[in-house]
C-alpha cells in the first residue's frame, strides 16, 4: 500500500506529511504505522514535486530503502559479536581456554554495543540520506 498523507509543514526543500492509519495497515509490518497504537505518523520527506501546505501526498521510498536501514541496523552489530568473539578469544588464549572464552564473549557483547553506539551517533547522518529519506511521489489532489 502506498503511504498517502496531508503535508502540515514545510521545511525548505522537505515537508512534514501527517499519515493517517488505514484498516490495511493494521495486518501490514512494513512501517511503524502499522504497529503503532497511533492511528497518526508524522515523517520528513523530500518535496521534490513542489507540494504546498494541506496537499494531499504519496510517498515513497526510492528503491529498496527500508532494506537498506534494516541492512545497516544488522549488517554492523551482528558481524561486530561473532567476529569480536574469535579475536578477542584467540588473542586471550594465552591465559588458558576458559579465561579465553569468557572473554571473548563478555568483550564481544562490548563491541557490539559499541557499534550500535556508533550507529547512533552516525544517525543524524543516515537520516539527512537522500536514498534512505522518504520522498513525495506525487500530488494526489
Amino acid at each position: 500500500m502506498i503511504p498517502t498523507g496531508t503535508i502540515t509543514r514545510l521545511e525548505g526543500e522537505y515537508a512534514c506529511v501527517l499519515l493517517v492509519r488505514q484498516s490495511a495497515c493494521q495486518s501490514c509490518r512494513a512501517c511503524s504505522l502499522g504497529q503503532s497504537e497511533n492511528k497518526q505518523l508524522e515523517v520528513r520527506a523530500l518535496n521534490k514535486v513542489n507540494a504546498t501546505l494541506g496537499d494531499i501526498v504519496e510517498l515513497d521510498l526510492e528503491g529498496n530503502s527500508g532494506l537498506k536501514a534494516a541492512l545497516l541496523t544488522y549488517a554492523v552489530p551482528l558481524p561486530t559479536l561473532f567476529l569480536g568473539y574469535l579475536l578477542l578469544e584467540r588473542i586471550f588464549m594465552f591465559l588458558g581456554p576458559e579465561m579465553a572464552q569468557g572473554i571473548g564473549a563478555f568483550g564481544s557483547i562490548i563491541l557490539s554495543f559499541l557499534s550500535f553506539g556508533l550507529l547512533r551517533l552516525l544517525e543524524p547522518r543516515f537520516k539527512t540520506s537522500a536514498n534512505l529519506i522518504p520522498t513525495i511521489k506525487r500530488k494526489v489532489n
